[in-house]
């Protein structure tokens, strides 16, 4: 059900040039990965960067010590690893599972990397189907309300995915987030943005967007609670 997140994002990197390039040190130094699906961090494995695809897709090494990779066509993930003793990641999709005969498996080549940090605080990942329910609210003289789903959590903060970021804005301050944790004890405090970024089907379609909230306050209680809950 749920799973360590040990760093956060503090870039994105677009750059065509810039991802060619990291892409082909990683594939020429066999570099190792983790991966896993988008939705399920359950449901992931260690790899390695194998070799380039003339698309300029990544192959990558099905084998993994408990077998082969439990992947399938289509099928929406997250790459990690490290480079030039930096943690980054990816969104991609499993293109095919073997290649012109070669036993590969096929990444659909990275929009964007994100470069990440470490964490002060340790954090739980959610499933799709366990996440909770969040409301991030605002008031003053731009109010709004917006639903999402809490998808990781921290003593310092938490992800959560939305339809919408209407009305948010990475550096703004909201007056609260109120989620409720399994056991029905009740998590309000106020927050800052800190990053947001799409996500896509394997198709290219937009299907939510990730937030990132740090925090600004924790009562004592709700702090021990919620440290409680996390460990």
């Amino acid at each position: 059900m749920y799973g360590k997140i040990p760093d956060g994002v503090i870039e994105t990197i677009k750059s065509t040039n810039v991802i060619s390039k990291q892409m082909k040190e990683l594939c020429a130094a066999h570099t190792p990965l983790q991966i896993h699906k988008t939705w399920d961090a359950s449901e992931g494995f260690a790899s390695q960067f194998m070799d380039l695809h003339e698309t300029g897709d990544l192959l990558i090494s099905p084998l993994v010590p408990d077998g082969e990779a439990s992947i399938n066509r289509a099928d929406n993930v997250v790459v990690s690893y490290v480079h030039n003793n930096s943690r980054f990641e990816f969104d991609s999709w499993l293109v095919d599972l073997e290649t012109d005969g070669r036993s590969a498996l096929r990444l659909a080549r990275p929009p964007a990397l994100r470069k990440l940090q470490v964490r002060r605080y340790h954090r739980i990942r959610f499933t799709d189907e366990s996440s909770l329910p969040v409301s991030i609210l605002r008031h003053g003289k731009s109010p709004f309300s917006l639903r999402g789903q809490v998808i990781d959590l921290g003593e310092g903060g938490m992800g959560s995915n939305v339809d919408s970021p209407a009305g948010l804005s990475v550096g703004m301050q909201v007056d609260r987030l109120l989620f409720a944790l399994p056991d029905g004890y009740t998590i309000y405090a106020p927050a800052t943005v800190r990053n947001i970024f799409p996500l896509h089907s394997a198709d290219g379609e937009l299907m939510s967007y990730r937030c990132g909230l740090e925090f600004a306050k924790l009562e004592n209680r709700q702090r021990r609670v919620l440290a409680a809950f996390i460990f």
